[in-house]
């Protein structure tokens, strides 16, 4: 009796260590498909291994007839995952060619899965690409016509972005890669805020200025998204429109100031008025916007709270980039003069100083820095400088 107990309890100690060991390697295979060799595929021909060798050697750009083998191999294993049709379109595009099979095996491969973003945007650039060369794209009806793939393309394209709205980006890379009109980006992309955002920094990207430049007077017509603003705002400055750029800063504040904690800090905004209103040879103007800003942002924080010393430090940041050293000055000093430890003021006056041509200033101020943060090598190698600059005196 104890015999046979203890061959059983053998026997199932066998199993389950086979079946960890079958387990473990498909988990191996699936983590580090580089480590599974043609001879293990072979002898095991799990699907998985082989979809996961496919996606490692593709990635390494590996396009060869061993790489087919595998790929019919996976079709025949898996028929019904979509990533067996979309490796052979895969495999086929990147040799640039058998156009009908790569487009059967897109097709093939969004039939089973329709809602895959990525699949619809990987098809549409190939759609793109082929179109460089339209051999293989006969009308079956009248072999002397060629058909231009570029609506199908553009139709693919347009639901890969609907599907998954991150893709936007890459999905208008490759319409400026392939030469897509600007106006077609307008009537392709979704209207969610991201993908706006998106649409109006490619148009830029692309020097399509007029284009981009009606699109941020929608978005700032339109006024209710926060991010959406702020990026109008932005474009609207480089694409030097300064009144646009008011206008949309305005709004971009207004939302902030109604927003309550430590997110409703209304200088960003107020900085980009204020550079329009220099645009717009407005000095008075510009000035005016940031001295209200930091009055709500003490009124809301009060006039010593880290908010509040961070803004007193944009706006010396701010002015220190115009030139403007005596306002830049006088706006760290106030904040050193509430916080007489805080970095980045002590940083940004001691630079302010060097600016002005007072070294000895800056010195003190880099060093008064240095024993709060021995180890800030900003403040290290900008004293090195200024040290050099009072010696030369």
């Amino acid at each position: 009796m104890h015999r046979l107990l203890a061959l059983m309890v053998t026997a199932l100690a066998a199993a389950y260590a086979v079946g960890a060991m079958y387990f473990f390697r498909q988990e191996q295979w699936a983590r580090d498909p580089s480590s599974v060799s043609a001879a293990e595929i072979d002898r095991v021909r799990h699907p998985d291994a082989v979809l996961g060798v496919l996606q490692e050697r593709f990635a390494r750009q590996r396009f060869g007839e061993a790489e087919l083998s595998l790929v019919a191999e996976a079709l025949e294993q898996a028929p019904s995952f979509y990533q067996s049709p979309f490796f052979l379109a895969t495999y086929h595009s990147s040799r640039l060619e058998n156009p009908a099979i790569v487009r059967w095996a897109y097709e093939a491969a969004l039939d089973r899965y329709p809602a895959n973003g990525r699949l619809h945007l990987s098809y549409a650039m190939w759609l793109f690409e082929s179109r460089r060369s339209l051999a293989g794209w006969q009308d079956p009806s009248d072999p002397a016509r060629l058909l231009d793939p570029l609506q199908v393309a553009e139709s693919h394209l347009e639901r890969g972005m609907e599907l998954e709205r991150d893709l936007s980006w890459r999905a208008l890379e490759a319409l400026e890669r392939y030469d897509i009109p600007p106006e077609r980006w307008v009537s392709l992309t979704p209207d969610d805020a991201l993908s706006q955002r998106h649409l109006m920094d490619a148009l830029f990207r692309g020097e399509h200025y007029d284009t981009g430049l009606e699109l941020v007077r929608e978005n700032v017509a339109a006024g209710a998204d926060l991010s959406m603003l702020r990026r109008a705002t932005v474009l609207a400055l480089e694409g030097d429109r300064p009144a646009l750029a008011v206008e949309a800063g305005l709004k971009w504040q207004a939302i902030l100031e109604s927003k309550r904690g430590a997110t409703a800090r209304p200088i960003e905004p107020a900085i980009a008025i204020s550079r329009a209103y220099v645009a717009l040879e407005e000095p008075e103007a510009s000035n005016r916007v940031l001295q209200e800003a930091l009055s709500s942002v003490e009124t809301k924080f009060g006039p010593s709270s880290r908010v509040t010393l961070d803004a007193l430090c944009a706006l010396g940041g701010e002015y220190l980039s115009r030139g403007q050293t005596f306002s830049a000055e006088s706006f760290y000093a106030q904040a050193v003069s509430r916080a007489p430890s805080y970095v980045p003021a002590l940083l940004g006056l001691a630079r302010t100083l060097f600016r002005s041509g007072d070294a000895e200033g800056a010195i003190l101020r880099y060093e008064e820095m240095l024993r709060l943060e021995p180890e800030n090598e900003t403040a290290r190698r900008e004293l090195k400088s200024a040290l050099v600059r009072a010696s030369r005196r």
